[in-house]
């Protein structure tokens, strides 16, 4: 598992800074590849079910779908699950 750090666009700006990427990029058939993980937000962080572009500190950019956010606490930072929906590159 891969863990990067980041933030996340939508529409050209910043919504989300100083987040953890950790991701699993798996080949599929075909030569097509996949890739999810979860994001690990800063408290507070205005992130909802939608579509967003992931960009790594490492300068890999991807667009993604957060499929799942689980608030545990209201202080704790949630748990965000995410599925790549088109190639990290």
């Amino acid at each position: 598992m891969e863990r990067v750090d980041g933030h996340l666009e939508k529409g050209g700006k910043i919504v989300v800074n100083d987040l953890l990427a950790c991701f699993e990029t798996r080949q599929g058939s075909g030569g097509l590849t996949s890739w999810d993980g979860q994001l690990i937000v800063p408290p507070g962080s205005p992130i909802k079910l939608d579509d967003y572009t992931l960009v790594l500190d490492d300068g890999r950019r991807g667009d993604i779908i957060v499929a799942d956010i689980n608030h545990r606490h209201s202080q704790a930072a949630p748990d965000v699950s995410f599925q790549g929906s088109g190639p990290l590159a």
